[in-house]
């Protein structure tokens, strides 16, 4: 990996930044570099935002800090700010959200750096491993079901691109087992969508970290989005109709409606489907 500059554009204006022994470095108009989270200098100008880097300093993408954050720059690797500061750039609504506002270009040229650090997707991908019909327990970590571990999911990368859009793995990986949860739910629920949605929901809120006898999860967070984006995707991919057998019983059955419906899948959870759904508000 060769040592070079990087142009980072922010809000239209251009940062100057400096790759050099696998660390990326802030260039001033003083022209001394920075790397630091904290600056003593104050009358060094920097601009707000946070830089996200591979480990090798190439970097990634950028996010605007709130402007209640302590850290108003500051450049970081993508590991830290998924252990340090937990921030997500995907659901405006879900905690920790600060807004993309840079990603780099060469994310999508395959060889680059920037490209591999990434495992790259289409949503028909996430959409074929979500449709095979599973024991729900496949989706506990580690085993058959666990997208972000398998190797034909995540493949234990921290990021994926998914449509040129970036995302954490653990994220996408939520969708699965909530469009599995739905096809089981829908049909427990009689057709009743609203109430298969919901109490998908509550099962992934239960489920929580994905261990066995884990940790539940009743807060605002991403993954809970995420699995309500798949809920969303799923009442429209699955039709319900009760069937009869010879001797007159009847039997529900839920089928695939043809159409991949992507743009549910890429879509940002509403307020509105926030006030119908969202279950984790409603508990203590």
């Amino acid at each position: 990996m060769d040592d070079g500059s990087y142009c980072i554009t922010i809000k239209n204006v251009a940062y100057k930044f400096e790759l050099s022994d696998s660390r990326l470095y802030y260039i001033p108009k003083q022209g001394k570099n920075i790397s630091t989270y904290g600056l003593n200098n104050d009358r060094i100008e920097t601009p707000q935002v946070l830089v996200i880097t591979r480990k090798n300093g190439i970097p990634l993408f950028a996010l605007e800090p709130d402007k209640n954050d302590e850290k108003q720059f500051a450049i970081l690797t993508a590991q830290q700010l998924y252990d340090d500061l937990k921030y997500q750039w995907f659901e405006p609504l879900a905690d920790n959200y600060r807004k993309l506002i840079w990603l780099n270009e060469e994310s999508f040229i395959e060889n680059s750096e920037a490209y591999s650090a990434y495992k790259h997707f289409t949503w028909d991908d996430i959409i074929k491993f979500a449709l095979k019909d599973r024991m729900m327990i496949a989706y506990y970590s580690g085993l058959w079901g666990d997208w972000k571990k398998r190797k034909k999911g995540g493949a234990e990368y921290l990021l994926v691109m998914v449509n040129k859009k970036p995302y954490w793995t653990d994220a996408i990986g939520q969708i699965p087992f909530s469009v599995d949860c739905m096809r089981d739910n829908i049909i427990k629920c009689q057709g009743n969508y609203d109430m298969a949605i919901k109490q998908t929901i509550l099962t992934g809120m239960k489920w929580g970290d994905g261990e066995i006898n884990g940790e539940e999860d009743n807060t605002n967070s991403y993954d809970n989005h995420m699995i309500l984006r798949g809920c969303l995707w799923s009442r429209k991919k699955f039709s319900y109709r009760e069937k009869k057998n010879h001797d007159d019983s009847v039997f529900s059955i839920v089928e695939e409606i043809s159409g991949n419906f992507e743009e549910i899948l890429e879509s940002k959870i509403t307020e509105e489907e926030m006030d119908a759904y969202a279950q984790w508000k409603y508990q203590k």
